[in-house]
């Protein structure tokens, strides 16, 4: 609610900024258009016109400030009008929505351009005239800062789109407006170029100097951002792109830390190092909000949400939902759910008709109504849909759910949990539907439906007390459980690497350095594909201000699959000397649902070498694993009332603590930063006991 009440005020602050600036300014330079476009007329036909020329001075000039106070009289009419079509007495609200005018004032300007160029022969035979080459020119150029120079100058980022972003049409209609004249200036970033996808056109900037060939090229090398280490790596890893025109970014921000180059385990390695250098930057005084993670798919943040919830890190994801919180894992989840209770009426209401089974509303209100009527649940009546008459239209459809959701009912008790949720997929067709709708963010809900089942595998590998549906179910409503909302703005930021470009962070973690992760595995064998994945890598590093680094396990769980990959190959393109190269020799224990971010707070080993990748199998758990003793982990023993230290967060009192497998649930309220509720093996290590 908050996030539409803030989107609903951004609206309404521009409709006031178009409102008071833009229409007036757009009805304006029509106007005055108008008036230059009379005016040259005039001088092409001075000698039939005679004195009536010098009209145009005195009579179409002040046209202008009578045109903007019609317009202000007629803005305040259509406000009021559609206050009251609307039935509402605030015509302050309407007339922030009258800013969506100003689109009719540039397609008017469109207009207008076509009808003069259609016409402009008429009027001046009309006048005894010619057409005349410098009247069009001049009129050419006059239409072109009405319809593109001032819609540019009043929305901002406009003419970096056309070059950057945007296909050979739009710098076609661009280059064709500059005319005769050339005075055609952009502003852009070839290495920056990372919406190829979305159909951007590199060749804009790489051909600019070859089609005007007088053009002057002014590189900016200076950055004002990043320190010279940073810089270095990054301008090496771009200087194996053959598609770019070349430069070397530099600063005067000095040399600064090196880049860290980090190789861990697995996935879940990976997010408890990182969790454990933010704990180390917030200890040192910094704000939870200097940090940025930093990832090639919306997948990867799983792993990572799981290692923050831990910690009681807050985050929020930067453009995006958290895993849990996307629909389609809802959706997932929401399955599991009613297979393991089929009593559960709101989670059954939401899968019942996803994918779409033609069940409609009507037919679920009615055996709502009846299920109430009978006090019994929604299921019970679903399952006898045919005894019902006001179901007899419906019963088919009804039951036909049932039966899918009882079939997986049965499997339960004869499949391991990853072989169920592939079940759970394939039965009720609902990647197949995805798979049909074959678009972008399709494949992307396609992901995170898969990767729900990497969780699965990390509960069973974390040793739980109770290795069932229903125990995963309530692992789930734990970690849930322990989200912090992030209330403030202070808080780490997740996205991807796309969602990434312009914004800047002190310090950034580019997480999933591994081939077939980034670079994608689709860039694989194609050069241009892969060039722009090193353009993506090239972004990613330049938005660190102060500290950079960077991560690769030797084995990822991803979309459910383990595998072992090599080390990025843009990580083998970094210089040696601005590198801090560090890896860890050994096998982790630590699993997705558990773990100890101070393990990685220091990290172990370091070497000057880089590190290939490992074929190390992930080492099975037996799943009736007996949680350790207090005692033998090197555990605090922690009761309701303790008083205890945090490494970081500073003294605070246990308020409970609520066993979860081989772990425990801990919440402590702390004298300086509130309530957190953290996971014992992971916040364990921090704590000392009072």
């Amino acid at each position: 609610m908050e996030a539409k009440a803030n989107a609903i005020l951004e609206t309404e602050k521009i409709g006031i900024l178009m409102r008071k600036y833009a229409i007036p300014c757009v009805i304006s330079l029509l106007v005055a258009a108008l008036y230059n476009i009379v005016d040259q007329i005039f001088i092409a036909n001075a000698d039939y016109l005679g004195s009536y020329g010098n009209a145009a001075n005195t009579v179409v000039f002040p046209l202008t400030v009578v045109a903007l106070s019609i317009a202000v009289m007629i803005g305040d009419g259509c406000c009021a009008f559609v206050s009251i079509s609307l039935g509402r007495d605030d015509k302050n609200a309407a007339r922030n929505s009258i800013g969506s005018a100003v689109l009719l004032c540039i397609a008017g300007g469109l207009v207008l351009t076509a009808l003069y160029l259609a016409l402009q022969e008429p009027i001046l035979t009309l006048f005894g005239g010619r057409v005349n080459e410098e009247t069009f020119r001049h009129a050419k150029e006059y239409f072109f800062w009405i319809t593109l120079g001032v819609p540019f100058y009043m929305f901002g980022q406009a003419l970096n789109p056309i070059i950057r972003s945007d296909g050979s049409p739009k710098f076609a209609m661009a280059s064709t407006l500059a005319g005769g004249y050339e005075n055609f200036c952009v502003v852009g970033d070839d290495d920056q170029s990372i919406y190829r996808f979305r159909g951007a056109n590199i060749e804009n900037i790489l051909n600019f100097e070859k089609q005007y060939d007088a053009c002057r090229t002014i590189r900016l090398e200076q950055n004002y951002r990043s320190t010279q280490n940073i810089l270095d790596a990054a301008n090496t890893v771009i200087k194996n792109n053959t598609g770019r025109t070349g430069k070397t970014l530099w600063t005067q921000a000095g040399a600064g830390d090196k880049v860290l180059v980090k190789t861990v385990f697995s996935e879940s390695d990976e997010a408890s190092f990182v969790a454990g250098k933010i704990l180390e930057s917030y200890g040192r005084g910094e704000n939870w909000q200097d940090n940025a993670i930093l990832y090639r798919m919306n997948a990867q943040s799983n792993a990572l949400e799981m290692a923050l919830k831990r910690n009681g890190i807050p985050y929020r994801v930067y453009g995006g939902m958290k895993f849990f919180d996307r629909a389609e894992v809802k959706d997932m989840l929401a399955y599991l759910c009613v297979i393991n209770n089929p009593m559960d009426d709101l989670r059954l209401r939401r899968i019942i008709n996803v994918p779409a089974r033609g069940i409609g509303g009507t037919s679920l209100d009615k055996a709502s109504q009846l299920a109430a009527a009978e006090g019994k649940s929604l299921w019970e009546v679903m399952v006898r849909a045919e005894a019902y008459p006001t179901l007899k239209s419906a019963a088919g459809k009804l039951k036909g759910f049932t039966a899918i959701i009882q079939e997986l009912r049965d499997l339960e008790g004869s499949l391991e949990l990853p072989e169920l949720y592939d079940a759970v997929c394939e039965k009720t067709r609902y990647i197949k539907a995805l798979e049909e709708k074959n678009d972008m963010e399709s494949r992307g809900r396609i992901e995170n439906v898969q990767e729900l089942r990497s969780s699965i595998l990390g509960f069973l590998e974390s040793g739980p007390e109770i290795a069932s549906l229903a125990g995963f179910l309530d692992s789930v409503a734990l970690y849930t459980d322990l989200d912090d909302s992030a209330s403030s703005d202070n808080c780490v930021s997740l996205m991807t690497m796309h969602s990434a470009k312009g914004l800047e962070f002190p310090n950034v973690f580019v997480v999933g350095m591994e081939e077939g992760v980034f670079p994608s595995g689709r860039a694989s064998g194609e050069s241009e594909e892969m060039e722009e994945e090193r353009r993506l890598c090239y972004v990613a590093m330049t938005r660190a201000r102060q500290r950079l680094t960077m991560t690769t396990a030797r084995q990822r769980m991803l979309y459910g699959r383990t595998s072992s990959n090599l080390p990025s190959r843009f990580l083998e393109e970094l210089p040696a000397e601005p590198v801090d190269w560090q890896s860890k020799t050994e096998p982790a224990t630590v699993p997705r649902w558990g773990g100890d971010a101070a393990a990685f707070a220091s990290p172990a080993g370091s070497g000057t070498g880089r590190t290939s990748s490992g074929g190390t199998p992930r080492p099975r758990r037996d799943t009736g694993y007996t949680p350790p003793s207090a005692a033998s982990s090197g555990l605090p023993h922690l009761d309701k009332g303790d008083a205890i230290s945090h490494r970081t967060f500073g003294k605070g009192m246990v308020l409970s603590v609520r066993p979860m497998g081989n772990d425990a649930l801990l919440e402590v309220a702390f004298d300086g930063v509130g309530t957190k509720k953290l996971m014992l093996r992971a916040a364990g290590p921090h704590i000392t006991k009072l």
